[in-house]
Parts: C-alpha cells; structure tokens; sequence
C-alpha cells in the first residue's frame, strides 16, 4: 500500500488554501507531494470519476495507490510528508478528531466568504514573508558569479 507521491486537489481560487498549499510547497523538497488546482483550464475531473462540485466541496487527495482521500486525513498525510508529523498526529489523535473533521466541515463550506474576509490580509502578509525571504537572502547569499564575457558590477 503506497501512499506516496500524494496528489493533492485543491481550489486554487481560495486564498485561503493557497496560502496552506503554498506552505506545504515550499517544505516538500521530495517529491512526496504533487498538487492539482481544481480551478486551473486543464484540469478533467471526469479522469478521476469524482465531479468537480465533490471536489470543490472539500479537499481531496489520491494515494500513490490510487485510493482517494478527503477532509482532514488529506491534511495529515500531507504534514507528515513535509516533516510536521507532530501536527498530523493532533489531527488524528482520536480524542480531536471528532472536532477536527467538524471544524474542517465548516470551514470547507465557509472558506470563499472567509477568503474574501482575510484574503487581503493573506496576500499582505505573503508580500511580507516574500520581502523578508528576499531581505534575508540578499544578507546571506553572495551573488552569483559573473557568466562568462559579462561585466563585474
């Protein structure tokens, strides 16, 4: 049973989700993962028999093996391929998981209204993080060496 690599569908018109989805792409460095925007023209929903309205529903994820997966369990999966195994397991722990699937179900079915709400304030805080990672980089990194026939600053 092969739950890697673990393909990830989520709804790229969310800020909300993008802003997870961005995280969990920036900590997988393997491979592990591979993520699927529901929203984007190539996408066929109809290759997996699940309509895009179950999709857009709630995030889903197909296994390595082909066995689809939703909700939260997506979310623990996911943690654990990118080294926050801690996370996964309080997502999972069973005496939490009755509350966690309940306040995964309100979010999925609230998160445009939210994204609308905090999506501005996401985006901010990603231009920051950005700037601060660039800030940081220019403090840190020498810069490359000049190509071949190009002039030294």
């Amino acid at each position: 049973m092969s739950i890697y690599p673990l393909t990830i569908f989520y709804d790229g018109d969310c800020p909300v989700c993008a802003v997870e989805i961005n995280m969990l792409r920036r900590r997988c460095t393997d491979g592990s993962l591979r993520f699927e925007d529901i929203r984007a023209a190539h996408f066929d929903s109809a290759a997996l028999n699940v309509s895009i309205d179950t999709l857009d529903a709630r995030i889903h994820a197909q296994r390595a093996d082909g066995v689809m997966i939703e909700g939260p369990e997506v979310f623990a999966l996911a943690y654990r391929a990118v080294g926050l195994d801690m996370l996964a397991r309080l997502i999972t722990w069973p005496p939490l998981a009755p509350l966690t699937h309940w306040l995964y179900s309100r979010f999925a079915r609230h998160r445009h209204r939210l994204g609308r709400c905090v999506g501005p304030l996401l985006a901010w805080r990603a231009r920051r993080q950005r700037a601060r990672n660039l800030a940081m980089c220019s403090e840190h990194c020498a810069p490359p060496p000049p190509q071949r026939g190009e002039e030294q600053p």
